[in-house]
């Protein structure tokens, strides 16, 4: 089931059923409401959605964080302790815990039945994703501070691991437990992780000087990557284990920002753009075609 987005978009559509809701059986039918500022979103910009362990969805808006129970948004109550940042990434782990990004650092932890808990990072700034690594910790990407790892369920031990100085980091992949794909400001690199920091092996001179928005796996051998201006890229395992980034789409999404991606395990992916709304597309078995089924778009 997909968990997560961020879908740059003014209203709540039909994308979070896709999202959240994806349904094998083609004689099933959904109903769908679409919200907006006139028909009860509370904001104007939705940046994230996530779905807890009770399957309500959280939603990070430009006014504050709300948990929608299917009828209503409510609004989460920060403690004293109130930030200064938007809610930029959201992640329930594996104990049902939810996790909260801001834009200025700050990290909150919510379980059932209690409250919003500031959680105290060393050093931090923008939250860009909250994500479970292969270790099972929950993994915590700032911009520019590096990768913090914490156990699922909120504990109190957070550790911290430098990246590569000069590294602006807006998501991460992972290729089994020791190396990890990093979408940066003008590459995808590709690194490994040791003792308490991450080193870069190598980039690709095809996505040189490219801002990398997004990168997400689908399945062992073969991740996407969505860019500001220069398309959809798909990064597969060649012979011998050698990484080779390929342009996809044509020119489809050559003149869009890629914000955000989501996989499916029937090879299905979820193109979030800025420009044309949200593209539904399908990879053929041998990873050689790509064919657009669907796109959600407001305007």
């Amino acid at each position: 089931m997909f968990k997560s987005a961020s879908i740059f978009t003014a209203v709540l559509c039909i994308v979070i059923l896709q999202v959240l809701f994806p349904v094998r059986a083609k004689s099933q039918t959904f109903s769908y409401r679409t919200y907006d500022e006139n028909t009860g979103l509370p904001g104007s910009y939705l940046n994230v959605i996530a779905q807890d362990k009770s399957g309500f969805l959280w939603v990070g808006v430009d006014s504050n964080l709300f948990r929608y129970d299917g009828f209503d948004f409510h609004r989460m109550t920060f403690p004293e302790k109130q930030s200064r940042g938007n809610i930029n990434a959201l992640f329930c782990d594996r104990e049902g815990t939810m996790w909260a990004g801001l834009t200025d650092g700050s990290l909150y932890t919510w379980r059932e039945g209690g409250s919003l808990k500031y959680m105290a990072l060393p050093a931090s700034d923008r939250i860009n994703r909250i994500t479970e690594g292969p270790d099972s910790k929950v993994w915590i990407i700032t911009q520019t501070e590096g990768i913090y790892l914490a156990d699922a369920g909120g504990g109190e031990k957070i550790t911290r691991l430098t990246v590569p100085e000069g590294f602006v980091v807006f998501d991460i992949s992972f290729d089994g437990a020791e190396t990890v794909l990093i979408a940066t400001q003008d590459n995808l690199h590709v690194c490994t992780i040791s003792g308490d920091g991450i080193s870069e092996k190598h980039s690709f001179p095809e996505l040189e000087y490219t801002w990398v928005h997004t990168v997400r796996q689908m399945d062992s051998d073969t991740w996407f990557a969505g860019t500001d201006y220069a398309g959809l890229f798909m990064i597969r395992r060649a012979a011998g284990g050698k990484l080779t980034p390929t342009s996809v789409g044509d020119t489809l999404f050559m003149n869009m920002r890629i914000p955000a991606l989501i996989t499916g395990d029937d090879r299905s992916l979820l193109v979030a753009t800025q420009e044309a709304g949200v593209f539904k597309v399908v990879i053929n078995p041998d990873f050689t075609e790509l064919e657009t089924i669907t796109v959600y778009d407001i305007n």
